[in-house]
């Protein structure tokens, strides 16, 4: 209208020439606005990709610590140690939740796949340990020989979480290698174990709707419990491997100061103990009993050892041997030993550096 008027005032070409331009203008500042909006949203949309891939980064540290988080509190059979404070149980392996949620401050349309990928890979732990906690009593179901290699790894597992010594097992016939344990072991109906009067372990072949139950399946059927999910391979042990574990955990035991029961020879010889025992520089081997040499270390287990027993029990021969046993194979510039004792043999080891004849309290 404005340059309608100026035409119509000045009768000047230019001001109708005006006239066209302004809509052109107009519609080239409107196109030129939105081409600036598109090139601001896809830097906005090329940095969110960036921070996509950053988090995407981020994420694998952090499922690893909840992966070892989770594994620290149920320890597979394979890395089973003896740990009282252990409260869970492992099952297997599979996908598990993460307890990891992505929230979004606005939806963006142009990264929805890209979000809801990112989403689903934080939210799961995949080929994690699979663990439960809260249950002392299992009851399974499936094929026999299934069930049996599967409730060999919760029988190691519970052993485990016993002081060394004080478990009492229960096994069906059969199961031989639960002997192997560092417990006392029977054949039973049930798997069981107990340590001190405490019930640690129960698992029967019924569903009686107590306890955690599992499904381990038939030929063809995929295992399956409460809460699983789809790919989860449950632990079976063979009974060959199940052997092994088990004197694995005998030794730690024995590392521990547990002895397995059985006959004890009624005579060793010092020589022939000495020669078969590989013992660290403080260590002694005093004796053999069902399990080997018996070994007393000074540094583990003194420094200061009470040595007792009625007349006649054999003090001075134990001592005898451990002195011995000690200077056998040290030369005496390593070793030196103080003599309160009338056994000429220790006085006249080389290793002997000063001794005394008797001790007697003076008169008061």
């Amino acid at each position: 209208m404005l340059a309608l008027a100026l035409w119509l005032m000045t009768s000047s070409a230019y001001a109708l020439l005006f006239a066209l331009l302004g809509p052109v203008v107009a519609f080239a500042s409107v196109l030129d606005s939105r081409r600036a909006a598109r090139r601001t949203r896809r830097r906005e949309l090329a940095a969110a990709r960036v921070r996509l891939e950053e988090l995407e980064a981020g994420l694998a540290p952090r499922l690893a610590a909840r992966a070892d988080a989770l594994a620290a509190t149920a320890l597979a059979p394979v890395a089973l140690a003896l740990d009282e404070s252990v409260r869970g149980w492992y099952l297997g392996r599979g996908e598990v939740p993460s307890g990891i949620e992505l929230l979004a401050a606005e939806d963006v349309p142009e990264l929805a796949s890209e979000i809801a990928r990112l989403r689903e890979l934080a939210s799961r732990l995949r080929d994690a340990p699979v663990v439960v906690e809260g249950f002392d009593s299992f009851a399974l179901s499936g094929a026999e020989p299934l069930a049996r290699s599967f409730a060999r790894g919760l029988v190691l597992q519970a052993v485990a979480r016993c002081a060394p010594g004080t478990a009492r097992v229960t096994v069906p016939d059969g199961e031989e290698w639960a002997r192997q344990l560092p417990a006392r072991c029977s054949a039973g109906q049930a798997w069981e174990v107990e340590s001190d009067g405490r019930r640690v372990l129960v698992i029967t072949r019924e569903i009686a709707g107590r306890g955690f139950e599992v499904n381990l399946g038939h030929a063809g059927e995929e295992p399956r419990f409460t809460g699983a999910a789809s790919g989860w391979r449950p632990c079976y042990l063979a009974e060959v491997e199940a052997a092994e574990l088990a004197g694995r955990l005998a030794e730690r035991a024995m590392h521990s100061g547990w002895r397995p029961a059985g006959p004890i020879p009624e005579a060793v010889a010092l020589e022939e103990l000495l020669a078969a025992t590989d013992a660290p520089p403080t260590a002694a081997a005093l004796g053999e009993d069902a399990a080997g040499a018996v070994l007393v270390d000074l540094e583990r287990h003194g420094p200061h050892a009470l040595v007792a027993g009625t007349t006649g029990a054999g003090k001075s021969e134990l001592l005898v041997s451990w002195v011995l046993a000690l200077a056998a194979r040290r030369p005496p510039p390593n070793w030196r030993s103080c003599s309160w004792t009338s056994r000429r043999i220790l006085v006249r080891a080389p290793h002997c550096a000063a001794a005394r004849r008797g001790c007697r309290e003076r008169p008061r």
